[in-house]
């Protein structure tokens, strides 16, 4: 089964946290069935994503809004890393780790993952 795997970075771009997890993460899934390709998000097309059906969303930040509406009509995962869905990207600065809904973001892409 085809896997497209989107990340702003992988490891022969820069070797972060996220990267080497993506990075074993990727490696687990092509010796068990699946076929990843893998396409920095700065890269991805629409065309990508028509033609195909399945996608593993690690970072999405350098992925154009339109092309993020295109992937919520397919099935995606995200795999999160750095809480996306926050503005500040940390929930320890609210209390009981709960952000106020005007901090939420990427709500949609988030609920139809």
């Amino acid at each position: 089964m085809k896997l497209i795997f989107v990340s702003d970075f992988f490891k022969k771009n820069l070797l972060g946290g996220a990267e080497l997890n993506d990075d074993v993460l990727i490696n687990y899934l092509n010796n068990n069935g699946f076929e990843v390709q893998r396409i920095n998000s700065s890269r991805l097309t629409e065309e990508d994503v028509i033609q195909n059906n399945l996608f593993l969303i690690s970072n999405f930040v350098n992925i154009p809004e339109r092309i993020k509406q295109m992937i919520m009509l397919k099935k995606y995962i995200i795999y999160e890393h750095d809480h996306k869905y926050l503005k500040r990207r940390d929930p320890s600065g609210y209390t009981n780790f709960l952000a106020p809904e005007s901090d939420v973001v990427n709500k949609q892409f988030y609920a139809k993952a």
